[in-house]
C-alpha cells in the first residue's frame, strides 16, 4: 500500500483548477497527429472517467524526484475512450505528479500530489518518433483518500491505438516506468494522507 498526499496549497489549487500556466496542447485527438522531429507519443490508460491527469517535468537525484514550482504541466487532460494519448519531448524525464478528481474544489480538495516518501509514476520519454504504452490506472476517491490501481492492459491499448490513431506510422511499444519517492517534504504544505493500492 502506497501513500500519497492531497495538497491544498494555493499554488496547487490555482495550477490545477484554473489551468494557469499549464500546457494542454500535447493531448492528441484521434488521427490528428503531427510530430516534430524531437517528439514521441505516450499512451496512458485511465479507467476512471472525469479524472484529470497531469504530467510535469521532473529531475531525479538519489532515486528521488523533484518538480520545480516554476514548471508547467506538459500534459493535462482527461481520458477519451479510456486513454490519454499525448506527444512529449523525447528524452524528457516526466512524472504523473498531479491527479485532479471530477469533483475537485478549492475548499473541499480533490487535487492529489505525491510528496516525501510517497511514490509517483516517473518515466523517461522515448526517443523521437516512438509510440509507447505506459500502464493503465484506475482512481477511486474514498473520503479524503484516493485509491489507485495500476494494471497492464496491453491488448486493449493496442486495439485503442489501431482504432483511433491508425495514422501513426510507428507501432505501439511497451515502455518502462518507475514508482519513485518524491523529494518534497509533506510537512511543507497542508496535506491530508491518502493511500494507493497496486
Amino acid at each position: 500500500m502506497l501513500k500519497f498526499a492531497k495538497t491544498l496549497t494555493a499554488l496547487s489549487i490555482i495550477g490545477a483548477l484554473t489551468g494557469c500556466a499549464v500546457g494542454t496542447g500535447t493531448v492528441l485527438k484521434a488521427d490528428s497527429v503531427t510530430l516534430s522531429p524531437d517528439e514521441s507519443v505516450v499512451v496512458l490508460g485511465v479507467k476512471s472517467p472525469g479524472f484529470r491527469v497531469m504530467l510535469f517535468p521532473v529531475s531525479v537525484e538519489n532515486e528521488r524526484f523533484t518538480v520545480s514550482p516554476f514548471d508547467s504541466a506538459v500534459v493535462n487532460g482527461s481520458p477519451t475512450h479510456g486513454y490519454v494519448v499525448a506527444k512529449v519531448k523525447a528524452g524528457q524525464m516526466l512524472g504523473l505528479t498531479r491527479i485532479v478528481a471530477p469533483d475537485a474544489d478549492a475548499l473541499l480538495g480533490g487535487i492529489f500530489s505525491p510528496c516525501g516518501d510517497n511514490r509517483g509514476l516517473i518515466f523517461e520519454a522515448p526517443r523521437a518518433g516512438r509510440v509507447v504504452y505506459l500502464t493503465d490506472v484506475e482512481y477511486a476517491r474514498n473520503g479524503s483518500r484516493l485509491e489507485i490501481r495500476y494494471s497492464s492492459e496491453w491488448d486493449r491499448a493496442q486495439s485503442h491505438m489501431k482504432q483511433h490513431f491508425s495514422s501513426l506510422a510507428a507501432p505501439l511499444e511497451k515502455h518502462e516506468f518507475h514508482l519513485m519517492n518524491g523529494a518534497r517534504s509533506c510537512e511543507s504544505a497542508l496535506t491530508i494522507p491518502v493511500y494507493i493500492t497496486r
